[in-house]
């Protein structure tokens, strides 16, 4: 037998499933209800296993209640767990699309979702409550108002979840460590500079031999500018994080690898500038 047991104020848990107040409920016992009911968990009372579970039904029941002043008289019952997995169980509440080409106060529904409130005795037609607003019903109270309006059963289908295709690893992030081979180039607020690096390929006799490689790389008015303008200059070594960019000019494909971030080196030698005439020894 299923278990219930009560969290707190607002939620228990029905074999380990949460169940809240305003879950929609399934009545597996034709006796305990007239059908075309909606129920739903109005009140919940109680902790542990002392919890005691307020029900509401959109269509008055003989022999309920009004849940201690919460409900209209008729509409209300309150039930322990054990009389709660005898009679009811929770529902799953599908997602349903408007698929035929159908209009409310001139307002399209074809597309909108909605889920299915209750249905009529003869499941032809019955209440749904859309996602948006428009200028409805509440749905005898079990739905939000203006939301909610009565619909032929055949003009919905279920929705159904799109998968996600997955598109593989999607990285374009990348790292070069090198020495800067010209003064940066500057034009407007965009800064070019080249880096040169090195590979390692076999050559002829199968030896590892080391070839230098120019990287073109691109600082965008966004990116370390001033970085680029104060501290590189001709044989600084770096570490630039960079992404892969292309564009076109005038027809020509353009490439160059965008600066995120500089990470700064050591920068050639300079030798301190002496001024005036030199002491004379001592």
């Amino acid at each position: 037998m299923p278990k219930v047991v009560g969290i707190d104020a607002k939620t228990f848990l029905f074999d380990g499933m949460p169940v809240k107040v305003g879950s929609y409920l399934e009545v597996i016992n034709p006796d305990f209800c007239r059908t075309g009911a909606t129920i739903r968990v109005k009140t919940i009372i109680g902790k542990g296993d002392c919890v005691e579970i307020g029900i509401y039904s959109n269509i008055a029941q003989p022999g309920w209640h009004d849940l201690d002043g919460r409900v209209s008289n008729g509409h209300g019952y309150w039930m322990d767990r054990k009389s709660f997995v005898r009679f009811l169980r929770p529902k799953d509440i599908l997602k349903y699309v408007v698929s035929g080409d159908i209009k409310y106060k001139n307002i399209s529904l074809k597309g909108m979702r909605c889920k299915i409130l209750h249905s009529n005795y003869n499941d032809t037609h019955c209440f749904v409550e859309l996602e948006k607003d428009v200028g409805g019903g509440s749905g005898d109270g079990t739905g939000k108002k203006g939301h909610c309006i009565v619909l032929d059963g055949n003009i919905l289908e279920i929705d159904q979840p799109k998968k996600k295709e997955w598109p593989g690893i999607q990285t374009n992030h990348c790292m070069f460590q090198g020495e800067i081979v010209n003064d940066p180039i500057f034009n407007g607020d965009y800064v070019f500079l080249t880096l040169r690096t090195a590979i390692f390929q076999t050559d002829a006799n199968n030896q590892f031999v080391e070839l230098s490689q120019d990287i073109p790389l691109m600082v965008e008015p966004t990116g370390p500018v001033n970085v680029a303008k104060n501290y590189i200059k001709q044989g600084r070594k770096l570490l630039a994080w960079c992404h892969y960019k292309s564009w076109e000019t005038n027809g020509s494909m353009q490439h160059a690898f965008v600066v995120r971030k500089f990470d700064l080196g050591s920068k050639p030698y300079e030798a301190p500038e002496r001024g005036g005439t030199p002491p004379l020894p001592s």
